[in-house]
């Protein structure tokens, strides 16, 4: 009388474990690169939002804001994450913070979203972008597809 197997035997089991594994080493970095450059975009949209509100701010002052709160933020710089919420500067789930540096005058701006958190640790290629009012953008780094 032949006794049929009905299990899996444990050199099947390793082998799908290995296919796993494989499959997840090569699957995390493409995806921790794609969550990277998902919120690099979400801070160039922020600076070109605040570089939208300058510009509205100029047409009714002649002159651009020299900080955060004329633009009708609550603070002189702010933080955002990558769910696209604004907060205090330095926040713990952030990966940029928004800031204007100071101008030579009020007839020119510039808009830094400096990368903090993982986004700094994960995000060394663009470093800091920046936007000015010439819309002219810029990063400290070294990368090349930064904008």
């Amino acid at each position: 009388m032949k006794t049929r197997n009905l299990g899996f035997s444990l050199i099947e089991l390793m082998v799908v474990v290995a296919i796993i594994g494989v499959l997840a080493a090569i699957a995390f970095p493409a995806y921790d690169g794609y969550v990277v450059k998902t919120n690099r975009s979400i801070g160039k949209s922020f600076l070109s939002q605040v570089a939208s509100k300058q510009e509205q701010f100029f047409a009714d002052n002649k002159e651009y804001a020299t900080d955060m709160t004329q633009l009708g933020y609550a603070y002189e710089s702010f933080s955002v994450t990558n769910r696209s919420e604004i907060g205090k500067p330095d926040a713990t789930e952030a990966i940029y913070n928004l800031s204007l540096p100071k101008a030579a005058s009020t007839r020119e701006f510039s808009i830094e979203a400096a990368p903090i958190n993982q986004q700094l640790t994960k995000d060394s290629d663009c470093g800091t972008l920046s936007l000015n009012q010439a819309g002219t953008k810029a990063q400290t780094g070294s990368g090349t597809t930064c904008w």
